[in-house]
């Protein structure tokens, strides 16, 4: 009979581990998937933010670059300053 209590204990010890490691795996896996949900956001986010900033930059770079042409075909001194060193020399 001793044997076969022994053979029962393990078996309830072995029992009770492998449900509380299945149970710690579970939490583990739903914590990693509220850390990488959360990550996902904060990259679409900080991605959106850097696409319009850099939008932003890009157009007014362009306005300014079209506010100089405009200027330089209506001041040809305008020209001279634009215009790269050895063009100027000549």
């Amino acid at each position: 009979m001793a044997e076969g209590e022994d053979v029962g204990w393990w078996r309830s010890w072995l029992q009770q581990s492998y449900q509380a490691v299945k149970e710690k795996s579970s939490e583990a896996l739903e914590f990693m998937k509220r850390d990488l949900t959360e990550f996902t956001q904060v990259v679409q986010h900080d991605t959106a933010c850097t696409i319009a900033a850099t939008a932003s930059v890009v157009k007014e770079k362009l306005a300014v670059c079209r506010a100089w042409s405009c200027l330089s075909a209506s001041h040809p001194f305008l020209l001279i300053l634009k215009a790269p060193r050895e063009q100027r020399k000549k």
